[in-house]
């Protein structure tokens, strides 16, 4: 028996991975650009790169876990377009409340606030005052899934709806001028793989 490395192989099936995980962006702003760093949403449009091997494994890993998760619900819509006040949103699953499926390694204080934010704008577009989040901790082998349900009061909805607006506003200006100085830099641990982070660096 002969076995032996097929880098061609590695090298076709890492092209198609590539343009298969590569964002397809409508000139519509995405909730997931809102949600998470505006700056490398920015650079994400203006100057894209390929997504590194880390990121295609992890995209790999969501992708696998979502459609086991959506398949447990056959009878709701899965990755629901929803359009509303300029922005586009797909949410996992959409029965009588929005779903969110999350995955962390994270095993403690699992309950991110960008999780609650994105579930928070999409309760928005969908005009709904609640919204569920199952959440998958990959590392926690006791007990690994975990949820919750999240109902807005007016209050609430208003001020996820004016954060919603105010981030488009902030990213469709940056983009128009092309100068994204203005935006706020995002939190810590996304800047650890980012890949514009000598980009981000020089704003």
């Amino acid at each position: 028996m002969k076995i032996e490395k097929n880098d061609m192989l590695l090298e076709e099936i890492l092209k198609r991975l590539q343009n298969y995980a590569a964002e397809r962006r409508s000139d519509k702003v995405h909730v997931s650009e809102l949600v998470y760093c505006l700056r490398k949403a920015y650079f994400r449009r203006v100057q894209p790169k390929p997504v590194g091997l880390v990121e295609l494994g992890f995209f790999i890993d969501g992708a696998r876990r979502h459609a086991a998760l959506q398949a447990l619900f056959p009878q709701s819509v899965v990755e629901k377009e929803v359009r509303k006040l300029g922005v586009i949103g797909h949410i996992d699953i959409l029965s009588d409340l929005p779903i969110e499926f999350k995955t962390t390694r994270a095993m403690k204080n699992i309950l991110k606030e960008h999780y609650v934010r994105q579930l928070a704008y999409y309760c928005v577009l969908a005009n709904k005052e609640s919204g569920a989040l199952l959440i998958y901790s990959i590392n926690d082998f006791k007990e690994p899934f975990h949820a919750y349900r999240i109902t807005l009061n007016e209050d609430d909805f208003s001020m996820y709806e004016r954060s919603l607006k105010l981030r488009r506003d902030l990213l469709k200006h940056a983009l128009s001028k092309k100068d994204p100085s203005a935006l706020p830099a995002g939190e810590s641990w996304e800047c650890r793989h980012c890949p514009y982070f000598e980009e981000c660096g020089v704003i």
